[in-house]
């Protein structure tokens, strides 16, 4: 028996390019959250920054790399808090 001819579902076809596209986009879901909802201040604004560079057509590459810096940033500054 193959898959696909019974009851085992065929097995899913995925390109790089679409999953790379998706996980780009649940990074900027994830921002948005920040953006709108972090009860840390200085997170909320990092997110709020990232999400407004997103909503202004930057690039999400782009915007990801200095997200990732100033949330760095962030994590230096308070981790002995």
């Amino acid at each position: 028996m193959e898959r696909g001819d019974s009851i085992f579902s065929p097995a899913p076809q995925s390109d790089i390019q679409s999953l790379e596209k998706n996980e780009m986009a649940v990074w900027a879901l994830k921002v948005k959250r920040e953006a709108l909802y972090s009860e840390n201040d200085e997170i909320c604004s990092i997110g709020k920054r990232a999400y407004d560079a997103l909503r202004n057509g930057a690039s999400p590459e782009e915007t990801k790399a200095a997200y990732d810096a100033e949330k760095d940033a962030f994590i230096e500054r308070h981790m002995w808090d």
